[in-house]
């Protein structure tokens, strides 16, 4: 099975306040995963980094492979009317 999504030592903290203390998971592509927890463990951040929409402190996120901060652009260049990517805060991703 290949690997669809991983965690690789990934930490965050925000505000002086440890989110995520490097966190090591991998997800198959056939594979179903449920993320449970406390309100304000963390989830919902572990699912920004999944998608790009937050960077880890420390780490790396891979997707297919492939890190996340080597397959989304972070220039404004890439984010200039046409250029086909759409950005948020500081970050960009295909439209």
């Amino acid at each position: 099975m290949s690997e669809m999504l991983a965690f690789e030592g990934v930490s965050l903290v925000l505000g002086g306040t440890r989110v995520l203390d490097r966190i090591d998971l991998h997800i198959g592509a056939a594979e179903r995963v449920a993320i449970v927890g406390e309100s304000g463990a963390g989830k919902g951040w572990l699912l920004r980094l999944a998608v790009g929409l937050a960077e880890p402190g420390s780490g790396m996120v891979r997707l297919m492979g492939v890190a996340l901060d080597e397959r989304i652009p972070t220039s404004a260049a890439c984010c200039a009317p046409g250029a086909g990517w759409r950005c948020r805060a500081g970050r960009c991703w295909a439209t």
